[in-house]
């Protein structure tokens, strides 16, 4: 790669009140905020940075890879042709079989660059796709030889696989049903379920399809009650069943979250839970969204609180999976609302202003202590930070001998946070950048609302204690007053 490398070492440098250490980090220089760079944790085997480099040949356009080793040390480069037309649609890390995976994809074709950092080799396998699988895929992963590809075609959804074994690929779903919404996960080695979440239908209902070794297993419809309608879905295994938990709306944005039990197919027990009723909820609201202050939302909540009815909100939900702890089942969940800029052209009778959409601001997130029948047993929230111009997770979670650790971040600042029982005992916000020079400043505002400007943070549980941390920031230099991008990668001992 043709970059300037700067190896920046901040060795146990000690997270204060929640024992975390920024491990090290690296620095990449690159030219501007807008060349795409991202990165693949692979376990043990390193993090995979992998780079367009706009450069082509006759047989498609030229990508750079580096694989980084535990200590961020460069292990393996290579380069691979994609085919021209094609873009880079999702990635995918196999644990079980240590084998990472890129997915290039347009409207009728897709490529699939298979890499084995162990073996330090790579391959390509190429295949078409159904006609009206469309542009649109919202899931992917591998399970065993098949890679599933869950998407959007017009008002139907499909659920589409390929055999990398026989390079065969299929159709496995293509319903009539208007899914706007998926989700996937694996409960085992060879069984994946997808989760598909009905708005257009009346009745708002849930989904769930199970595929083993490329052919469907079983389907499971879930229907709300009353006037509510389900939204964003998850779903776990149990000793005796399986346990849906998502949100519902009666109107268009969520206004809580539902469980839901079953057994051998058989509903056994629905809950439904406010957001009024967890804590703090509401007291997060941004300071301005095209729905009005938030004092005036602070003020209709109480009036809604005193007549004894839920207050209606503009908010969106992003629902991690379910983590199960001992017989509880632990909901966590990511809030963000819709954010407009106005601009004004004219004066007088001649003035007219436009409201634009600028992006999402994430504003708090919660967490949710379910028992075993849906009951709630706690909850809490907690502040999260940033504007993005698509939807995406900013927490990440992981769970050791009932421990419950998260990170999350924005611009140059990681917050950290540990829960035990039913208390976050401890958290902290730390700067994670290592300035060789003090002058040096993150920008964290957007120019003309271009919100390509702003610094990018992305997070992943990596391997034994370690998070990952990775993302562009475009830093001025006071003094200097030069200005340069970068692209990082941090290393987080939890």
């Amino acid at each position: 790669m043709k970059y300037k490398i700067l190896l920046l070492f901040a060795c146990f440098v000690s997270f204060a009140a929640f024992g975390q250490v920024l491990q090290n980090k690296k620095e990449i220089e690159i030219d501007g905020m807008k060349s795409y760079l991202d990165a693949l944790p692979m376990g043990r085997q390193g993090v995979l940075l992998f780079k367009d480099t706009e450069k082509s040949e006759k047989t498609g356009n030229i990508w750079d890879f580096t694989l980084y080793n535990t200590e961020l040390e460069s292990s393996w480069q290579f380069q691979a042709t994609i085919p021209k037309g094609l873009t880079i649609d999702d990635k995918y890390f196999d644990g079980q079989s240590q084998t990472g995976y890129l997915l290039f994809k347009s409207t009728s074709k897709a490529t699939l660059l298979i890499i084995n950092p162990s073996q330090k080799k790579t391959e390509t396998k190429a295949f078409k796709l159904p006609d009206k699988f469309g542009v649109n895929v919202s899931g992917f992963s591998v399970a065993g030889n098949i890679a599933y590809l869950v998407g959007t075609s017009g008002k139907k959804n499909v659920v589409f696989c390929f055999n990398m074994t026989t390079n065969q690929p299929s159709e496995l779903l293509n319903d009539k049903e208007n899914y706007n919404s998926f989700s996937t996960i694996r409960n085992s080695s060879e069984i994946l379920d997808v989760t598909a979440v009905s708005e257009n239908s009346r009745e708002g209902t849930v989904a769930i399809h199970s595929f083993e070794k490329g052919r469907k297993l079983n389907s499971l419809q879930i229907l709300p009650d009353g006037e509510k309608k389900f939204m964003d879905t998850r779903i776990t295994s149990t000793d005796k069943g399986q346990v849906v938990v998502g949100t519902y709306k009666k109107y268009d944005y969520a206004d809580g979250i539902y469980f839901a039990s079953y057994e051998n197919g058989k509903k056994v027990s629905t809950k439904y839970h406010s957001f009024t009723d967890v804590k703090k909820f509401h007291t997060y609201l941004p300071v301005s969204t095209y729905g009005g202050s938030a004092e005036k939302k602070r003020n209709k909540l109480k009036e809604k609180q005193a007549e004894g009815k839920d207050a209606k909100f503009d908010y969106k939900v992003y629902l991690h999976n379910i983590i199960q702890r001992e017989k509880d089942f632990i909901i966590i969940g990511e809030v963000y609302v819709p954010y407009y800029y106005t601009t004004t052209y004219g004066k007088g009778t001649q003035k007219v202003v436009y409201e634009t959409f600028a992006g999402w601001m994430y504003t708090h997130a919660f967490i949710v202590c379910l028992d075993a029948e849906g009951n709630k047993i706690w909850d809490d929230t907690f502040v999260l930070s940033g504007l993005f111009p698509y939807h995406r997770f900013l927490l990440q979670s992981r769970m050791e001998n009932g421990v419950i650790k998260m990170i999350s971040g924005f611009s140059n600042y990681i917050s950290s946070k540990t829960i035990v029982g039913d208390r976050v005992i401890s958290e902290s916000n730390i700067d994670f950048i290592a300035r060789e020079d003090e002058n040096d400043k993150v920008r964290t505002t957007v120019t003309n609302f271009n919100t390509s400007d702003l610094p990018t943070f992305s997070s992943s549980y990596w391997y034994d204690k370690f998070f990952i941390i990775w993302g562009k920031q475009f830093i001025k230099n006071k003094k200097s007053k030069e200005n340069r991008s970068i692209f990082y990668l941090d290393k987080i001992l939890y």
